[in-house]
C-alpha cells in the first residue's frame, strides 16, 4: 500500500502533491528492508518517467542514479537507518531520456516502536542553479582575466581621493603591495620632483569635481622611474555628490621618451643646420634651386639669391661642369638619388672639392615634389687621401683576417710590426713585443712549432693568399693561450713580400667549448659521467669485450630510502647525500672502472675484466661496505647505503639494452630482498618483479574494496601475569584465498602514498573496534597502533587521532602509538615533536619500536616523550644462542629502568626466552608463545581465555606451554563461542630497516 495513502486522506494527499508540483519538489518513501520505493508525481516528472507505465523499486531507483554517485548515496540512505538521523546530499541522476540532472535530496527516518520502518525524502532538481553558478564563475573569471591582461591599471578611490583598490599590475610595476599603496601610500613611489604637482592637480580635481588627467613619474621595482598617465572620473549619487572616483593609470614611458626624442631631434636639426659645415639646399621637381643654406655665401662669396634657379652652376669649375650637369640631369630623369663630386670656386678665387648628395621627396602617387640635398666640403679629405692609401690598404688587409692582435710580417727582412691598439696582449706590454720573426717563432708551443712554420712556408711558397693555423702561444707568465692565426700574403711581381694578419685568443672560447662538452657528458651535482657518456662507455666496453672474448660486469646502484630523505630533510640534504655517495663510489672502485650517475639516485659502474659472478660479488661488497658508514647532515645521521643489481656480459645480454635491463631487474630484486645488498641477475627475477607488481595491485584493490582488517596480538604483563593490552597487526581478505598476511602485499609498503593510506585505514578500524569492545564490556586494556613517517608529514596528525578518539568517546589510556626511529629523521621532525608531545599530554602513551636497530636511539629517548621501548625481535630470536644479543637486551632493560620507561620484548616464541626475559626484569612480553594475532570478532574470546589461564602468578607460563603445544600440533580448546581446534602458524621473519621498510615492518612483525 502507498505509504501516503496510509498516513493521510486522499484529498489532503492530492493537495499536498499539487503543492509539491508547484514547488518542483519530489517526494519518495522507502519501506526499510523491502524493495518498496514510492515516488510522488513530481518525482516522476523530475526523473522523466510516466507514472502509468513505470513502477519504481529500490533497485530501479538507484539504477537511475549516476554510477559515480550511487554507492555514496546508498551509504547515506543506510546511515539514516543506522543513525536515525536526517541527511542531505547532492547527486546526479540519469533521466529516462538519458540526460543527466543534478538533484538535492534530504532523507528522514520514520521510527516506530524504536525501529526505523521507513525512510522518507524530498528531491529537488537543482541543475539550473548549478549551471547558473558555473556561468557566474566563468563571467567573473573572464572579467578578471580581461583586467589582468589589460596594459592599463584600474583603481578606485573614495570621494576625498583616498585609494581604495589598485590593480595587481601596479604592484608588479612598482614593487609595493596593494595594502601599502592604499589611501595615500602610493604617493611614496612618485618621483620627488613630481609629487607636488601631482598632489596639487589631484586636489583641484577633487575640489572642482572635474575629471583628472595628469602625467608623472613613478619608481619601479627595479629602482628606475617610468612615466604614467592617470585619468579619473567621479561617480555621483542622485544628489549630485561624488561618492567614488574611478581611474586608469597607463604606462606612457615609451610615448614620453618618443616625444622627448622628437623635440630633441628638432633641436638637433636646427643646431645641425647652423653648426654643420655642410650647406643644405632644396630644389623643385625640375631641378631649379629653391633654397640654399647661409654657408653658401661664406664659401663662394655669392648670395643665396644668385644661386637660385640654375645660378649655382656658375660656381662650378669649368672642367667639372659637363659631368655635373649630366649627373644631375640623369637623377632628375630617373628619380634616383644624386651623389657626385666636383670643384667649386671659392670667394678667394681658388677651387675646392665638394661632394653633393640629394634625394627626392615623393607623394603617394610617386611624383617627385621636392629635392633635398647638401653640399659637403671634402677638400681636406681629398688632400689626405693619397697619404692614407698605404694605411688604408694595411687596415683593409688586416680586417680580412681579424681585428685582435694585428701584425705585419716583412717576409724579406724577416721582421714583424705589431698593432699598438692594446696596452697589453697575452701579458706583454707593447714594448716587449719582439720585432724579429724569431721572437714569435720561439713562443709557439714546442709541440706545435714545426707544424705552424711548415703551414706558413707552404702558403708562402704556393699560390694561395690566405694562411690560417691554430696553435698554443706562450703568454708572458709562461702559460699558453690557444690562438688562431689568420694572415693574408701580399705578392708583387717579385713574389711574396708581406704577410698581414691577426692573432686571436681562443682560450676563453676553447674553455667554454670544453665546459659545454663536459656539461653534455657529466652530471653537474656529482661531477660523474652522465647517462649519455655512460652509454657510450658501455658500447665501447661491449665492443672491446666482443672482440677479445673477455667478460665485464655492470652494476646498477640505487640509494636506499633516498626519496624519504629528500622529502623529509629537503633537496639540500638529498644533494649532499648524492655528492657523498658519488665521492665514496669513486674512492672504492678501480681506475679502470667507469662510474656514472644515471639520474636521480641511480648510479652505474662498469667493471671491465671480471672473471665470474664471484668476482662481481667481491667488488660490489667492497662498495656496499663503504656505503654502510653513516653520513651526518645538519645534525641528522643519514643512511648512505645502497642496493645493487648486477649483470655480466655475455651471460646476461649481448647488447647494451639487454645488459641494462638485466641489471635493472636484479636491482629491483635486491631492493625487494631487504635493501642494502647485491643481486646478480637470474632469469627467475623477471617473474619475481611481476609478482611484486601484482602485490601492489592487490594492495590497491584491498584499499578500494575495504578488505584490510586489523588483527590483534596480546601483550602479557610480567609483573601481574595478566593481559597488558594488544598490538594491531595488518591482515587482508583475498576474494578467493581468504585472510592473507601482509607479506602477500609486502611490495606495497615501498610505495610511500600507498603505505600511508594503509596506515590511515588501520587506525580508523582499530578505533572502531575499540568502541565496540567498550560497548560490550570487553577488558582489552589498550591497543598499540603503528604510525609511519608518512603519517607525521601531515601537520595535523595528532589532532586527527585525538579527534577520532573523542568522536568515538574512547579514553586516551586505551590507545598507544608505536613509532620507529625513521619518523624522527628528517625535515618534518618538528611535526613529529609537536605531535608526540600533544598526544602524550592528552594521555596517549608513546612506544619506540625496533629499539636498538637505528643510530640515534638514546638521543630520541631524551628528545621525545617516549613511555615504552620495544626490544626488536631480532635480538630476542637469537638471545639463546648469542650472548651478545642477550647483553643488548639486558642493557636495554636496565636503560628502561633508569629512565622509568617500560620495556616490551617482541617475538617471544619459546619458554626459554620467556623465562630468561623475566629473569632479566623485562616488563612486558609479546609473541607467538602466548597467542597469534586474532580478528576483532575473536578478541573477546581471547581475553576470556587469557583471563582463565592467567590470574595467579606463574599461570602465564602455563599459557606459554599451552601455546607451545598448539604450535606442536596439539589442539587447544577455545571458549564456548567456538570449539574448533586451531594451530598457530610459525613466526614471520621481520625486515629491519628505515623508511618505508620500517612501515612494512610495522604491519609484518608478530
Amino acid at each position: 500500500m502507498n505509504y501516503l495513502e496510509d498516513e493521510v486522506g486522499a484529498d489532503f494527499l492530492e493537495d499536498l502533491d499539487g503543492l509539491h508540483q508547484i514547488a518542483k519538489l519530489g517526494l519518495w518513501c522507502w519501506v526499510v528492508g523491502t524493495e518498496t520505493f514510492t515516488w510522488s508525481k513530481q518525482l516522476f516528472a523530475i526523473m522523466g518517467f510516466d507514472p502509468g507505465t513505470y513502477t519504481p523499486t529500490l533497485e530501479s531507483t538507484f539504477r537511475n542514479i549516476h554510477p559515480d554517485d550511487r554507492d555514496a548515496t546508498m551509504a547515506r540512505l543506510l546511515d539514516a537507518v543506522r543513525d536515525r538521523q536526517s541527511y542531505e546530499r547532492e547527486f546526479r541522476v540519469i533521466r529516462s531520456d538519458g540526460t543527466e540532472r543534478i538533484c538535492w535530496s534530504k532523507v528522514r527516518p520514520v521510527v516506530k516502536n524504536d525501529v526505523v520502518v521507513q525512510v522518507r525524502g524530498v528531491c529537488l532538481d537543482i541543475t539550473y542553479l548549478r549551471q547558473t553558478e558555473a556561468a557566474v564563475r566563468d563571467s567573473e573569471a573572464d572579467y578578471r582575466n580581461m583586467i589582468e591582461l589589460s596594459p592599463q591599471m584600474p583603481w578606485t578611490a573614495d570621494a576625498r581621493g583616498r585609494l581604495l583598490s589598485v590593480s595587481s599590475r601596479f604592484t608588479a610595476m612598482t614593487g609595493i603591495s596593494a595594502e601599502r599603496a592604499l589611501t595615500h601610500g602610493w604617493y611614496n613611489v612618485i618621483h620627488p620632483k613630481d609629487v607636488a604637482s601631482a598632489i596639487a592637480l589631484i586636489g583641484q580635481s577633487i575640489s572642482a569635481g572635474q575629471p583628472l588627467d595628469h602625467r608623472y613619474r613613478v619608481r619601479c621595482a627595479e629602482g628606475d622611474y617610468r612615466w604614467l598617465r592617470t585619468r579619473a572620473y567621479p561617480k555621483r549619487n542622485e544628489a549630485g555628490h561624488i561618492v567614488r572616483w574611478y581611474g586608469l593609470s597607463e604606462d606612457i614611458h615609451d610615448q614620453v621618451e618618443a616625444e622627448c626624442r622628437l623635440a630633441e631631434s628638432e633641436e638637433h636639426h636646427r643646431y645641425a643646420v647652423e653648426l654643420s659645415p655642410n650647406i643644405p639646399w632644396t630644389a623643385g621637381p625640375d631641378g631649379a634651386l629653391l633654397e640654399v643654406g647661409p654657408h653658401w655665401l661664406a664659401l663662394t662669396g655669392t648670395t643665396s639669391d644668385q644661386a637660385l634657379g640654375s645660378g649655382w652652376l656658375k660656381s662650378i669649375h669649368p672642367d667639372d661642369l659637363g659631368a655635373t650637369d649630366r649627373d644631375w640631369s640623369e637623377s632628375l630623369s630617373s628619380g634616383e638619388p644624386l651623389d657626385c663630386t666636383y670643384r667649386i670656386k671659392l670667394k678667394t678665387g681658388d677651387y675646392s672639392w665638394v661632394r653633393v648628395r640629394a634625394r627626392p621627396r615623393r607623394v603617394a602617387d610617386g611624383r617627385i615634389i621636392r629635392w633635398y640635398g647638401a653640399v659637403e666640403d671634402i677638400q681636406e679629405r681629398v688632400e689626405a687621401q693619397s697619404a692614407l692609401l698605404k694605411a688604408e690598404e694595411r687596415y683593409r688587409l688586416a680586417t680580412q683576417a681579424t681585428n685582435d692582435l694585428i701584425w705585419d710580417h716583412d717576409l724579406v727582412a724577416q721582421t714583424i710590426e705589431w698593432n699598438e691598439s692594446h696596452d697589453r696582449l697575452f701579458g706583454y706590454a707593447f714594448a716587449e713585443l719582439g720585432r724579429e720573426a724569431s721572437w714569435w717563432e720561439d713562443r709557439i708551443h714546442p709541440d706545435d712549432r714545426r707544424r705552424v712554420l711548415d703551414e706558413l712556408a707552404r702558403t708562402i711558397a704556393g699560390e694561395g693568399t690566405h694562411f690560417a693555423s691554430e696553435y698554443r702561444f706562450a703568454r708572458q707568465d709562461g702559460t699558453y693561450a690557444a690562438v688562431v692565426d689568420r694572415g693574408y700574403i701580399v705578392r708583387t711581381a717579385e713574389g711574396p713580400v708581406r704577410a698581414v694578419g691577426a692573432m686571436q685568443d681562443l682560450s676563453e672560447r676553447k674553455a667554454a667549448e670544453e665546459r659545454v662538452l663536459w656539461t653534455a657528458t657529466h652530471d653537474a651535482l656529482t661531477r660523474l659521467p652522465n647517462r649519455s657518456m655512460f652509454n657510450d662507455g658501455l658500447a665501447e666496453c661491449l665492443a672491446e669485450a666482443s672482440s677479445t672474448g673477455r667478460k665485464f660486469g655492470l652494476l646498477h646502484l640505487d640509494v636506499d630510502h633516498f626519496k624519504q630523505i629528500n622529502d623529509s630533510l629537503g633537496h639540500d640534504a638529498g644533494d649532499a647525500l648524492l655528492q657523498m655517495f658519488a665521492e665514496r663510489l669513486r674512492s672504492v672502485v678501480r681506475s679502470s672502472d667507469v662510474v656514472a650517475r644515471l639520474g636521480g639516485d641511480e648510479f652505474a659502474v662498469l667493471l671491465p675484466g671480471v672473471s665470474d659472478a664471484q668476482d662481481v660479488h667481491r667488488r660490489a661488497n667492497a662498495i656496499l661496505d663503504r656505503m654502510r658508514e653513516p653520513f651526518t647532515y645538519a645534525g641528522n645521521i643519514l643512511d648512505c647505503r645502497a642496493s645493487i643489481g648486477a649483470s655480466i656480459y655475455p651471460q646476461h645480454g649481448n647488447t647494451p639494452e639487454e645488459l641494462l635491463k638485466s641489471a635493472d631487474i636484479s636491482l629491483y630484486s635486491a631492493k625487494a630482498a631487504g635493501r642494502g645488498g647485491l643481486m646478480v641477475f637470474q632469469s627467475a627475477m623477471r617473474l619475481e618483479m611481476q609478482k611484486r607488481s601484482s602485490m601492489i595491485s592487490l594492495a590497491r584493490d584491498a584499499l578500494r574494496d575495504d578488505t584490510i582488517r586489523p588483527y590483534y596480538q596480546p601483550k602479557i604483563d610480567y609483573g601481574t601475569d595478566g593481559l597488558s593490552g594488544f598490538e594491531a597487526l595488518l591482515r587482508w581478505r583475498h576474494p578467493t584465498r581468504g585472510i592473507q598476511p601482509p607479506q602477500s602485499i609486502q611490495a606495497a609498503f615501498e610505495d610511500l602514498e600507498l603505505a600511508a593510506a594503509v596506515s590511515d585505514r588501520m587506525i580508523e578500524m582499530v578505533i572502531s573496534d575499540m568502541r565496540r569492545w567498550l560497548d560490550d564490556g570487553v577488558e582489552f586494556g589498550h591497543v598499540a597502533v603503528n604510525a609511519s613517517a608518512a603519517e607525521f608529514r601531515r601537520n595535523n596528525f595528532a589532532e586527527r587521532v585525538l579527534e577520532r578518539l573523542a568522536r568515538s568517546s574512547i579514553p586516551t589510556r586505551h590507545f598507544q602509538l608505536e613509532v620507529t626511529e625513521t619518523v624522527f629523521l628528517g625535515r618534518g621532525s618538528e611535526y613529529v615533536d609537536r605531535a608526540l608531545k600533544l598526544l602524550s599530554s592528552q594521555g596517549v602513551k608513546i612506544a619506540l619500536d625496533d629499539f636498538g636497530t637505528g643510530y640515534a636511539s638514546l638521543r630520541h629517548l631524551k628528545q621525545f616523550p617516549v613511555d615504552i621501548i620495544k626490544i626488536d625481535q631480532s635480538f630476542v630470536r637469537s638471545m639463546e644462542a648469542n650472548a651478545d644479543d642477550e647483553a643488548i637486551i639486558r642493557a636495554v632493560i636496565n636503560l628502561g629502568k633508569s629512565l622509568d620507561i617500560s620495556v616490551v620484548a617482541e617475538g617471544i616464541e619459546t619458554e626459554l626466552q620467556d623465562g630468561r626475559l623475566r629473569q632479566l626484569g623485562c616488563d612486558v612480553g609479546q609473541g607467538f608463545l602466548y597467542s597469534k594475532a586474532v580478528a576483532a570478532s575473536r578478541l573477546a574470546a581471547l581475553v576470556e581465555r587469557l583471563a582463565q589461564r592467567c590470574g595467579p602468578r606463574g599461570s602465564a607460563s602455563r599459557l606459554a606451554r599451552s601455546a607451545s603445544a598448539t604450535r606442536a600440533g596439539t589442539p587447544v580448546a577455545l571458549p564456548a563461542k567456538t570449539s574448533a581446534p586451531f594451530r598457530l602458524k610459525p613466526p614471520v621473519t621481520p625486515y629491519i630497516g628505515h623508511g618505508l621498510a620500517a612501515l612494512r615492518e610495522t604491519w609484518v612483525s608478530g
